[in-house]
């Protein structure tokens, strides 16, 4: 008799790639972000922040972000590949869904 607990996943491949292409967006916009950060400068005139863009580099905001975004892609990168796990995606697609990632950004 079947557990009518158990969760049978009926589209998993599909899961995988719709997985992707949310990471590769997710990261898309840390690119923009960072590198927005990193050409702008931020001041506080009157309780506003003003935001300027230079293409003579930026204040150290964009140190802080780039820094950030670093720090949180090793979490990102041990989510994903348990999520594919998870799903059961065999060695070779993780490598595939793993290296989509990164070429699409650049």
């Amino acid at each position: 008799m079947q557990d009518p607990t158990a969760h049978i996943d009926e589209h998993p491949t599909k899961d995988l790639w719709v997985t992707t292409t949310g990471l590769v967006v997710h990261s898309l916009a840390e690119g923009v972000a960072m590198g927005a950060s990193l050409y702008s400068k931020f001041y506080l005139v009157n309780h506003t922040f003003i935001v300027t863009f230079s293409s003579q580099g930026g204040s150290s905001v964009g140190l802080v972000v780039a820094l950030a975004i670093f720090i949180h892609k090793a979490p990102e990168a041990l989510g994903f590949g348990t999520f594919l796990t998870h799903k059961g995606a065999s060695n070779t697609e993780q490598l595939i869904h793993l290296g989509v990632s990164p070429f699409l950004n650049n």
